[in-house]
């Protein structure tokens, strides 16, 4: 054999060899990238499972929110009505004192209502009205401060009307 022979040989063995790194090198490349991909899958994933989670846990909360806001919003209807019925009373109170008023009146009785009796009148209406107001609140479970708040007067009234309505008991 000539020696470019060996030569071609030599050259192809070369080849051969370069390839093989090549493609060993490409192969190492490729895996790790392989490997750094399914990481990255996996952590993907896990960061949806707990969106998924979260998003159950909420809706769960969402749904106990709501049906705590719809008892409060029915307790709120039952005593915006019972305010009302009492409203409509005292209006009726008010109507049936103006009425006697007239009638006392028209019959020569009174010549006219002196201005502090009227608002006394009016007054005890409203203290009545609140003290009542105050014992159904109590009676719903409503602490001293929230009726005071709700109602607009203060603790010590609230405190002082619930007291009284306790010693008459």
């Amino acid at each position: 054999m000539e020696l470019s022979h060996y030569a071609f040989a030599f050259f192809v063995f070369v080849l051969v060899c370069a390839a093989i790194l090549l493609s060993a090198a490409a192969h190492k490349s490729s895996r790790r990238e392989r490997l750094e991909m399914d990481e990255r899958e996996k952590k993907l994933f896990r960061l949806y499972q707990d969106m998924e989670d979260l998003a159950a846990g909420f809706e769960d909360y969402v749904r106990e929110s709501q049906g705590r806001n719809d008892e409060e919003a029915k307790r709120f209807r039952k005593l915006a009505d019972d305010m009302a019925g009492a409203l409509g009373e005292a209006q009726g109170q008010t109507e049936s004192v103006k009425q006697c008023y007239e009638k006392l009146r028209s019959q020569g009785v009174i010549t006219e209502a002196p201005a502090a009796e009227a608002e006394n009148v009016r007054e005890e209406d409203r203290e009545d009205m609140r003290a009542t107001w105050v014992v159904r609140l109590d009676a719903e479970g409503f602490s001293a401060e929230q009726i005071a708040k709700k109602l607009g007067v203060s603790r010590g009234e609230v405190a002082l009307i619930l007291g009284m309505r306790r010693n008459r008991a």
